[in-house]
């Protein structure tokens, strides 16, 4: 296929490269910051602009805007034309697009991306959703090109998914960012927490993750909740959250919370 990009941060950049080495052309990328449209546009030996007026000129048989998504709303009332237009967002619908063209969808990839770390999109699911059947027959084999699980799901499923999301992997994230500030600010080796980390994260691959909480909280162990707490005295963000977490995983496991305080 002949695919232009509206965008080119993160997302735009991994599936851009991954869609050109699977054979499809990159014919040009619009993003406002022309050294970020140049940059990704030699990746894919594709022209760049940094105006949404240049597509009126290009021959693609598909048009993908990935941008920020307080970012498609203005795509939406500037971009006008007959090429299919398909957005990459989780939180965003499809209907945002009505403006831009006959035919719409969604090409959404439900992973975290960043430029500097190439994605596996193999493993990548793939959610399509399309307004009508001739399009999604089109996104459904441009993501099979790419990846080996691809869903057709709606904008209402997609922003539960795309929620659903953020405690998985926003949230844990930031958790990590916390506790090897922590173990920095102490003179601890941060990286000793790899090896839990990785474990973590693949005992509970395919399983019941409540089948695997572990800790205090877990085993409602007040004298260790209530050291901690002691403990995170000056650091008052992390008291915040230790507390707070620790509180909803007692609530989850049925124990008391008056032990805490």
């Amino acid at each position: 296929m002949r695919i232009a990009f509206i965008g080119a941060g993160n997302a735009a950049w991994n599936l851009a490269i991954a869609l050109s080495k699977a054979g499809n052309e990159i014919v040009l990328i619009v993003n406002r910051s022309p050294e970020k449209a140049e940059r990704l546009a030699k990746e894919v030996d594709s022209k760049y602009s940094t105006s949404l007026v240049d597509l009126s000129n290009v021959v693609a048989d598909l048009i993908i805007v990935s941008t920020r998504d307080d970012g498609y709303s203005q795509v939406a009332s500037e971009l006008k034309t007959k090429i299919p237009v398909v957005h990459t967002s989780g939180s965003i619908p499809m209907n945002v697009l009505l403006e831009c063209s006959f035919q719409i969808g969604v090409f959404y990839p439900l992973q975290s991306m960043l430029q500097s770390r190439e994605t596996n999109f193999l493993e990548v699911p793939f959610c399509l959703e399309a307004n009508n059947q001739t399009l999604l027959a089109t996104l459904n084999t441009l993501a099979k090109s790419i990846s080996n699980v691809v869903l057709e799901i709606n904008s209402e499923q997609r922003k539960q998914l795309h929620l659903g999301a953020i405690f998985a992997s926003n949230f844990s994230n930031f958790l990590y960012i916390l506790s090897k500030d922590y173990l920095r600010k102490n003179n601890l080796p941060e990286h000793i927490l790899d090896p839990l980390i990785t474990e973590t994260a693949n005992r509970i691959i395919g399983k019941e993750p409540a089948d695997f909480q572990t800790g205090p909280a877990r085993r409602g162990d007040f004298s260790v909740l209530q050291t901690h707490l002691k403990m995170l005295e000056g650091n008052p963000l992390m008291q915040d959250v230790y507390k707070m977490l620790s509180e909803k995983i007692l609530e989850y496991y049925g124990h008391s919370v008056n032990g805490i305080s």
